[in-house]
């Protein structure tokens, strides 16, 4: 659903004229490395094709695999070590990541699209492209660039095995997993360089109000430890000397995504209410303002 959302926000930042192709670099996580991987192929994925009225949808479902294997619990020492021992180089989330069973769903739908945007590309893809997934046997983070072109669909892929859901990804003799579970924003890689504005779409974030229901509990946690992970990115970053905007959803937009955000029946809403939500916030005269900082600058980081 994050897709989704994030597809309808960076159609209403075009249209107030910032192409996010134009960005020096690109960095994209989960679902937002999907939706990187069709901006770096120069392509606008707010655009559905023929066949669709909604932008993505040409995605179509994940195939099955026979389950999980429990035997893949088995401890990986090498993961175990350098999560639980010095110099903790290694995210807790990406430890249980890695020990975590394989899921039942193959991503083979993910690679069909980015290889749909890869052989249709005019020209070379773009060379800022950072797409982050996370290596299952040492848990660490590993960033994929838009080359070879040939690997880009797997890479993707990669970035969006969610653990227990999505069976693994497997290039050359390594085996992937979600580089979520690293880290969310994995913002330091568009941080890097002499200081240019940053911005950041953060479909996981933004307000659950109690009002809600208690039904809503866990992705008001869930969004909520992730608000934190983005507080410390864009601290670290601005710190650093680089000017951060975030875009984030409102509760209304929460709302459409659902508590079940791989439950794709409310994707046109999604993509809708992100859509409109942003075109209303860049009609502000603070939005306004911010907008300009952007299109002052000949380099921009879109995260």
């Amino acid at each position: 659903m994050g897709a989704y959302w994030m597809t309808g926000a960076l159609q209403a930042l075009d249209e107030a004229g910032l192409d996010p192709r134009s960005a020096e670099v690109i960095v994209g996580t989960s679902a937002g490395a999907a939706v990187g991987a069709i901006l770096a192929c120069g392509h606008q994925p707010w655009i559905p094709n023929q066949a669709h009225e909604v932008p993505l949808a040409e995605i179509g479902p994940a195939s099955e695999t026979p389950g999980g294997n429990w035997w893949d619990l088995r401890p990986q020492l090498g993961l175990l070590r350098s999560g639980l021992l010095p110099p903790y180089d290694v995210a807790i989330p990406a430890v249980f990541g890695g020990l975590m069973p394989s899921g039942r769903f193959l991503t083979d739908h993910i690679e069909r699209l980015i290889w749909s945007h890869v052989e249709s590309a005019r020209g070379e893809l773009h060379r800022g492209l950072r797409v982050v997934a996370v290596d299952r046997t040492s848990g660490r983070r590993t960033v994929f660039g838009s080359r070879p072109a040939q690997r880009l669909p797997y890479a993707v892929a990669a970035s969006c095995a969610i653990p227990g859901f999505f069976a693994p990804v497997q290039i050359g003799t390594h085996s992937y997993i979600d580089g979520g579970v690293h880290n969310v924003f994995n913002l330091d890689l568009a941080v890097e360089g002499r200081p240019a504005p940053v911005l950041v779409l953060s479909a996981l974030t933004g307000p659950i109000p109690l009002s809600f229901g208690p039904s809503w509990l866990g992705m008001r946690v869930f969004r909520g430890t992730v608000g934190v992970q983005l507080g410390r990115a864009v601290g670290s970053a601005r710190r650093a000397g680089f000017p951060v905007t975030v875009v984030e959803p409102t509760a209304d937009e929460t709302l459409a995504m659902g508590r079940d955000l791989m439950n794709g029946a409310d994707a046109e809403l999604a993509y809708r209410i992100g859509l409109s939500r942003t075109r209303q916030r860049l009609r502000t005269p603070e939005w306004r303002r911010r907008l300009g900082r952007f299109l002052a600058q000949e380099e921009v980081a879109v995260s």
